[in-house]
C-alpha cells in the first residue's frame, strides 16, 4: 500500500482505495497506475536534478581550490586580510564581537567606522562605535587592537575616545 494524490482533489489516499474519501473521485486500477508512473517520472527528474547540482557544486569546489592553490603569496595575505572584515559595513568580525562583550550594553552597540593599518606581521585595526553607557546614554567610542593575519585580536592597545 503506498499514497498517492487524488486526481480530483489533490490529497493524500490509499492506492488501494476504491474512492477518494475527500471528493468522492472514483478510483480505477489503470487510474492507479497511471499515477504511479507520473509520480516515478517525477521522482527520475529529480533524482537527476539534484546529480546535476553536485556535479556543478563539485566542479565549482575544484575550481575554487585552484584558484587559491595558484595565488601569490601575495595575494594570499590580500585575501587574509579581507576576510577578517564585514563585507557590508567594513567591521573587523573579531574586535566587534570583542567589544560587544566588553560593553555595559551589547545590544545597544552600532558600527560607524574601521580602519586598519599593516604592519607586517600583524595589522592595528581602530574601529569607531557607539553604544550605551551605564546612564542609558549613547557615547561613541574608539578602540585600536593590535591583530595577527588571521584576525584574532592580540593586544588591546587602547580603549578611549
Amino acid at each position: 500500500m503506498a499514497l498517492i494524490n487524488c486526481p480530483e482533489c489533490k490529497r493524500l489516499i490509499s492506492d488501494t482505495a476504491d474512492f477518494c474519501p475527500h471528493c468522492g473521485f472514483k478510483l480505477t486500477p489503470e487510474i492507479v497506475e497511471e499515477i504511479k508512473r507520473q509520480k516515478e517520472k517525477e521522482n527520475k527528474r529529480t533524482k537527476i536534478g539534484c546529480l546535476i547540482f553536485l556535479i556543478l557544486f563539485a566542479i565549482l569546489i575544484v575550481i575554487g581550490i585552484y584558484e587559491i592553490a595558484t595565488m601569490t603569496p601575495e595575494e594570499k595575505r590580500k585575501m587574509a586580510i579581507e576576510l577578517q572584515f564585514n563585507k557590508l559595513d567594513g567591521s573587523h568580525y573579531m574586535l566587534t564581537e570583542y567589544i560587544k562583550k566588553h560593553m555595559y550594553d551589547p545590544s545597544s552597540f552600532r558600527h560607524i567606522e574601521t580602519f586598519y593599518i599593516d604592519k607586517g606581521e600583524y595589522l592595528i585595526v581602530i574601529t569607531k562605535f557607539r553604544g550605551k553607557n551605564a546612564f542609558g546614554a549613547y557615547v561613541i567610542n574608539t578602540v585600536t587592537a593590535k591583530v595577527d593575519l588571521n584576525g584574532n585580536i592580540l593586544e588591546i592597545l587602547d580603549w578611549g575616545k
